[in-house]
């Protein structure tokens, strides 16, 4: 069986195949498209080719914007240094369905809407196999919720969720408290509903804007180890 783990992230590393990664992830899709017509140096990456292929029916764009997306996907595990990138190496080898995790992880991967996705996708990967922050089931569900986030305003919702419940948790009387719930309650749950990133009373259903709702703690750990160790700075979004 083809290792594929291992060609993703050995050949992804090459400097050649790095550089025009690079190039890739921060173009606009009609720069991407001649790239896509003399596609060698991509070739050798495992899964990735494969998938390339599969999408020659689409539209160019299509085909670009699925390739702008692994670049930045892999550009946020590429952050990694030679040590790092070993240990990761090592720890993915361990888990016994390696090939499924990176067939899985690539077939979200293109089933997300943007580039912003691709990069917490890449964070999570990393914390995921070399960090060992998340377990395998939590990674999983975490695939789900990075898509169902709302492409544009998902990410900031959820740092509104966070940043009052810290200040709920931090505060010291009961005016503090009641300030924190008054600015929870006027979130729009509604761009992470279906995430599992945050959570709601049992039996409320459509009562205020927030539904009651507030960051579930997998959600509260994906924005610490994902949200806020990634650069979602100067994406290109078209």
């Amino acid at each position: 069986m083809v290792d594929h783990t291992k060609g993703l992230i050995a050949a992804s590393r090459e400097s050649s195949v790095r550089s025009t990664l690079e190039y890739i992830a921060e173009k606009s899709l009609d720069s991407i498209i001649p790239i896509m017509d003399n596609s060698e140096i991509l070739k050798d990456i495992p899964i990735i080719g494969s998938a390339i292929a599969v999408v020659k029916g689409f539209s160019a764009i299509n085909n670009a914007h699925t390739l702008r997306k692994f670049a930045n996907f892999i550009g946020v595990v590429n952050e990694l240094n030679e040590t790092e990138a070993e240990q990761l190496q090592a720890h993915l080898s361990n888990e016994k369905n390696q090939n499924k995790i990176i067939e899985e992880t690539i077939l979200y991967l293109d089933r997300y809407h943007n580039e912003l996705k691709a990069r917490l996708l890449g964070q999570l990967f990393k914390e995921t196999f070399l960090s060992k922050t998340f377990t395998i089931d939590e990674y999983n569900s975490l695939l789900f919720s990075i898509d169902q986030i709302h492409p544009y305003t998902g990410v900031q919702i959820l740092e509104e969720y966070y940043s009052t419940a810290k200040d709920f948790d931090n505060a010291i009387d009961d005016i503090s408290k009641n300030e924190a719930k008054r600015k929870i309650a006027n979130i729009d749950y509604q761009p992470l509903s279906a995430t599992g990133l945050i959570q709601f009373p049992r039996g409320i259903i459509g009562i205020g804007q927030s539904n009651g709702a507030s960051i579930s703690q997998l959600g509260q750990r994906f924005y610490e180890n994902v949200v806020l160790k990634t650069d979602l700075t100067e994406l290109n979004l078209d």
